[in-house]
């Protein structure tokens, strides 16, 4: 049974893109290689299961992608990407970075999904639905600015449900940074109730503190470079990999509101 979604075709694509035909990946050396895989995964790439089919950089490189999950082959395949050098590579060759970096952003987005599709479940709305296939989309699309909108978005949704459910009223277009603070303090998520004399409390009131300013960054984040405000056109933007970190940053937060309200909902 497959672990991940790579295809026999994108396979053969990022063999010929890293030229792994003679048993090399780029122009790699075995040092270089194993220490790329490490600091990107936390894997050893000399293990010997990933020799199973061959000792050459390439064979490992397959059986890696045959045995890991798509998100842990998608960041090892990015940072090939990244890595490769246009002005050594032929005209085919170009022609495939397109359509391999489409199938990275497809195996990355899926290390979301799991929170995604968690918030969805949890609140179960058409307009929640929405904006969670909005997210995906535009993370397989590469569309960064929407990506980082909707992601905004999703933690003003869930606060306003939570704050609905219990009973607090709040402004129709009230900041999203007032949202998340009356959101923390309903669920008794701010810092100042935690006792001075529990274990690890200066730990835990600097997690609550990090906590509270997610949303106030999330709409400055959104204000700069998502959708929703006219952008000057020589602005730079950001990179998908900026854009899956407020998404996961978002979707991570979101979920944990919701099941801090559903503890509370049930005692």
């Amino acid at each position: 049974m497959a672990v991940n979604s790579l295809t026999e075709a994108e396979k053969g694509r990022f063999a010929e893109l890293l030229g792994m035909g003679s048993g090399y990946v780029s122009n790699y050396s075995d040092g270089t290689f194993k220490d790329l895989i490490a600091r990107t995964v936390n894997i050893d790439i000399d293990d010997p299961k990933y020799k199973n089919i061959g000792t050459s950089k390439a064979k490992r490189l397959r059986s890696f992608w045959n045995q890991e999950n798509d998100y842990v082959v998608g960041k090892v395949l990015q940072i090939l990407l990244d890595g490769i050098r246009l002005e050594l590579l032929n005209e085919s060759q170009q022609k495939l970075i397109p359509l391999c970096q489409s199938t990275v952003n497809r195996l990355l987005a899926t290390g979301f999904q799991a929170s995604l599709n968690g918030v969805s479940e949890k609140i179960d709305t058409p307009y929640v639905s929405r904006q969670i296939r909005r997210m995906n989309d535009a993370l397989l699309s590469g569309d960064i600015e929407l990506a980082i909108g909707t992601a905004k978005e999703l933690i003003e949704t869930v606060c306003k449900t939570i704050l609905e459910g219990n009973g607090i009223k709040f402004e129709p277009f009230e900041k999203i940074q007032d949202l998340t603070k009356k959101t923390l303090k309903c669920l008794n998520l701010l810092p100042d109730p935690v006792p001075d004399s529990s274990r690890g409390s200066d730990i835990i009131k600097e997690l609550l503190r990090s906590m509270g300013t997610i949303g106030k960054n999330m709409s400055e984040l959104r204000n700069l470079y998502g959708t929703g405000h006219g952008q000057q056109g020589s602005r730079q933007g950001l990179q998908l990999r900026h854009a899956r970190l407020a998404v996961g940053a978002s979707s991570t937060f979101a979920m944990f509101l919701i099941e801090t309200y559903e503890y509370l909902s049930s005692r």
